[in-house]
């Protein structure tokens, strides 16, 4: 029985890749060449800019881990230094 229900799914899966790539051929036969190349040309532009976000996020996820790493080792935030430069003193308001 789980053979028979496999061979049913690929030949489901079969039938239907089958019906899609044939209505992908008939889009780029309307398109042209021009057609195809500006998808392409779009398409890139895109799959580009998703790497691009997706290197910004690891990397800002990789100096969040190397921050706690150092946290860790020293026992220290190793941001703390730079924002103890840059905060206003706290003694309070003067009159």
């Amino acid at each position: 029985m789980r053979r028979l229900f496999w061979v049913a799914v690929g030949a489901a899966g079969g039938i239907w890749a089958y019906r899609r790539g044939g209505e992908a051929l008939d889009n780029a036969r309307e398109r042209g060449v021009i057609g195809n190349i500006a998808l392409a040309t779009a398409t890139a532009g895109k799959v580009a800019g998703t790497a691009t976000r997706v290197i910004a996020v690891a990397a800002e996820q990789g100096s969040r881990a190397a921050g706690k790493v150092a946290e860790r080792s020293t026992g220290k935030d190793p941001g703390a230094d730079s924002a103890a430069k840059t905060a206003p003193p706290s003694g309070g308001a003067r009159r």
